[in-house]
């Protein structure tokens, strides 16, 4: 189910990448005592980072290009402003803040790691986490969501999860209903944004294709254990790039 999110703008005082990080921090390990607690501390980190993204563009430009920049300072905005929604139908309480805060969190360690790394990477890491495939055809960065289990094989499965419209790829992989299954099951979920075009026309699929060896290396996996997933558009759209390599399995 995805999650309604809006866009807000803001006007506050500029703070430095090491404040935005150490926001992000603050949030990510503080003992809070309820929901509340935990949200305000991302919600303040949230909005460091959107008055600190327009320095940092010109080089997220550079490296993502524009209409791929401007989708991670919307990121931003929307994970905000989600902070003051009720509760939509179909979640509980405890559900929606999880998913709100898990796809906080990604997103800004999407936007703290956009900024600080010089090669893009996918990293073999516990948990939720974004990281980024190179295109071949550009050379432009495709951010990824990639979720490891704690408790998996030694050469693990892996799902090549693609999302709805107009979820971004942390929206999908924050929600807990996939990050469950891969739990029980000891899968490694790999999500790639698509560069946000509908189908993952043109361009957005040869970036997935050359996602799938990168994630086979990076977690000592094979074909014969790399599934494609696909949730809303994304289960329209296993149809158009499911057919460019085999696949272990379509959903």
């Amino acid at each position: 189910m995805e999650v309604a999110l809006a866009a807000n703008g803001h006007k506050n005082e500029s703070a430095s990448f090491e404040q935005i990080m150490l926001s992000l921090v603050l949030a990510v390990t503080v003992a809070a005592s309820s929901w509340s607690s935990e949200s305000a501390h991302l919600k303040t980190a949230l909005d460091r980072a959107i008055v600190s993204f327009p320095a940092h563009r010109a080089d997220l430009e550079r490296k993502f290009g524009k209409s791929q920049a401007i989708d991670l300072g919307v990121r931003l905005a929307e994970d905000e402003s989600a902070f003051t929604h009720p509760v939509p139908a179909g979640y509980t309480e405890d559900t929606y803040h999880e998913t709100l805060t898990a796809i906080a969190r990604a997103d800004l360690e999407l936007i703290a790691r956009a900024e600080t790394w010089t090669t893009p990477q996918l990293l073999n890491e516990t948990g939720l986490h974004p990281a980024f495939v190179q295109s071949p055809t550009d050379g432009l960065w495709e951010p990824l969501a990639v979720y490891v289990p704690p408790h998996h094989a030694a050469n693990p499965p892996i799902a090549f999860v693609i999302h709805g419209r107009p979820q971004t790829e942390t929206e999908l992989l924050g929600q807990p209903y996939f990050r469950s299954l891969a739990d029980s099951t000891g899968t490694v979920l790999v999500a790639p944004w698509g560069r946000g075009m509908y189908d993952f026309e043109g361009v957005a699929q040869t970036d997935v294709e050359a996602l799938v060896p990168m994630a086979q290396a990076t977690f000592v996996s094979d074909a014969r254990k790399s599934f494609l997933v696909g949730y809303s558009m994304g289960g329209f759209t296993v149809f158009k790039i499911g057919t460019t390599k085999t696949w272990a399995g379509v959903m």
